[in-house]
């Protein structure tokens, strides 16, 4: 499944891949909340890494979850990474004990908590992203690890 969503004039585009589709549906009806921006919302890692490399998208953003049957999350940050170094990243996970796993793949790499407690706070943090990129300056300027967990 792939769902692109274009508005009239483009700010930003953010790439996320889901393979949950209750999930994949959550970040569709999400991304109407946002119809200035440009999203592009795969289920599959590796279906999202052609469109890439065939320059169908360049993404400012990517939000993928993390544990993926063909390629997990982590490989295709790295991979898609080498196309974009300035791309923000996010990793969307229940597992995350380890947050040395996310260190090094990504200039910084920031990481949403699953199961999403509360939609408008994701809704909120998807605004952060999109418009009000000097908040996110301040988070990574003060994380010395290189990643910052968010809890929502």
């Amino acid at each position: 499944m792939t769902e692109a969503i274009s508005p009239n004039s483009r700010e930003t585009c953010i790439l996320i891949v889901e393979d949950d589709p209750i999930l994949l549906k959550l970040w569709i009806r999400l991304s109407k909340d946002f119809p200035k921006h440009q999203f592009h919302i795969f289920n599959s890692s590796q279906t999202a890494l052609l469109a890439i490399q065939g320059g169908h998208i360049k993404p400012d953003i990517l939000l993928t979850d993390v544990i993926m049957p063909e390629m997990d999350g982590l490989e295709l940050i790295s991979n898609v990474q080498s196309f974009n170094a300035s791309m923000k990243t996010i990793a969307t996970t229940t597992h995350t004990r380890n947050e040395k796993q996310f260190q090094g793949i990504a200039p910084f790499v920031h990481v949403i908590k699953k199961p999403y407690k509360n939609l408008d706070n994701l809704r909120e943090l998807l605004l952060i992203f999109l418009e009000q990129q000097s908040i996110l300056e301040d988070v990574e300027k003060n994380e010395q690890q290189g990643v910052f967990v968010w809890d929502l």
